[in-house]
């Protein structure tokens, strides 16, 4: 039912989908209208034009489930008022890790690093509290 799991901290959601997919020597087709952004953090991103979905994600979870499985997981979720969201498709490594944005796709590439700390330091040397 469940073949993998890993949270999203450091790069955020779509961080943490890329190297779920590598660490499965897979690759992975994401739909970018489906990954959820809350409107406090794309307020903050906007703040310091960065990235919400290669931002840290702390409290938020990948799941990697088997497609004949994914209704009856998202009623448990849904069951126990945890949000959940079908956000992509893990796929044969040769396809590489895209993201779908307006029917386009689109390959992706881990950033190395979390843009949030940039923008934090940035703002914390400007006296930024």
């Amino acid at each position: 039912m469940v073949t993998a799991m890993h949270d999203v901290t450091e790069c955020g959601i779509l961080g943490a989908i890329y190297e779920m997919a590598k660490a499965s020597d897979c690759g992975v087709e994401i739909d970018r209208s489906a990954l959820p952004v809350g409107d406090a953090q794309k307020s903050i991103c906007d703040l310091f034009n960065i990235d919400p979905l290669f931002s840290i994600g702390a409290g938020s979870m990948i799941i990697a489930v088997r497609e004949e499985y994914v209704n009856e997981v998202s009623a448990v979720f849904k069951k126990n008022n945890i949000a959940i969201a079908v956000v992509g498709t893990f796929v044969k490594k040769e396809n590489g890790c895209t993201i779908q944005t307006n029917g386009k796709a689109e390959h992706i590439l881990h950033p190395g690093t979390d843009p949030y700390w940039n923008a934090y330091f940035n703002a914390f040397s400007k006296g930024m509290k």
